[in-house]
């Protein structure tokens, strides 16, 4: 069940149904974008273990998740936002725990608190899901408004993409809430936009522009795509999907 609030922000989850889709430096730079078009974003790393979304902007957060939801039980809006760490862009951070004794710390409850608390403290937050469909992420699923699909037009990602389709159709998670996002549009021998489509049954909703060495450049800087390189193609095309999506 969701938690409403005095208002309800929107949720976007990024799910890549398989590793290297480039769903971190999209879920970054979506709440970046969202930031600076309302004054803030909360974004939530679900990549456990992994916790990328600290890098992406030079963030060295003192707490996680995991730390949250050792407090569900008395956790208020208050307390909450001590969990987050806030970036220049407006971006607030709940950051994912990298050490993997920290792992187990994290629930269902607390995931589900978190998010009921981020859609009052914002009106827009970004999750970043990674690769996985473990109960934490499933939480977040049934929480989100949209989901955004994020696809490799290669054969393991379009066959991957559709086993997820099949699962979340299995969770009751119907595809109106959907979206497909292919990302790294260009680069030579992938499969045609129109065979992933018949393949996933679905129809792309947007696609991303390869373009590796602004991506490289802005990891490496750790400052967010749609900042690093605010001019180029494939920021334009990023702000273009967060517009998307609002």
């Amino acid at each position: 069940q969701r938690e409403e609030g005095p208002k309800a922000g929107r949720v976007v989850a990024l799910l890549s149904p398989s590793g290297g889709s480039g769903s971190s430096t999209l879920a970054a730079s979506i709440a970046t974008t969202l930031a600076q078009e309302f004054g803030d974003c909360g974004l939530i790393d679900l990549r456990m273990g992994v916790g990328d979304q600290a890098a992406m902007f030079d963030l060295r957060p003192s707490r996680t998740l995991a730390d949250l939801c050792d407090h569900v039980t008395r956790l208020d809006q208050s307390l909450f936002d001590q969990f987050l760490v806030r970036h220049a862009s407006g971006v607030w951070l709940l950051a994912a725990p990298t050490q993997m004794a920290d792992l187990a710390r994290v629930t269902c409850k607390g995931v589900r608190r978190a998010l009921a608390l981020a859609r009052v403290r914002f009106s827009h937050v970004v999750v970043d899901m990674g690769n996985l469909l473990t109960g934490e992420q499933i939480e977040a699923l049934w929480q989100a408004d949209w989901i955004l699909l994020v696809v490799r037009l290669d054969f393991t990602s379009v066959r991957n993409t559709r086993r997820i389709l099949d699962a979340l159709a299995d969770l009751g998670i119907g595809r109106d809430r959907m979206r497909l996002v292919v990302n790294g549009l260009g680069q030579r021998r992938q499969l045609d936009v129109r065979q992933a489509e018949a393949a996933v049954g679905m129809k792309v909703h947007h696609q991303v522009p390869y373009d590796a060495a602004t991506v490289h450049a802005a990891i490496n800087s750790g400052v967010p795509l749609v900042l690093h390189r605010r001019f180029r193609g494939i920021s334009r095309s990023i702000k273009t999907l967060a517009h998307s999506v609002n």
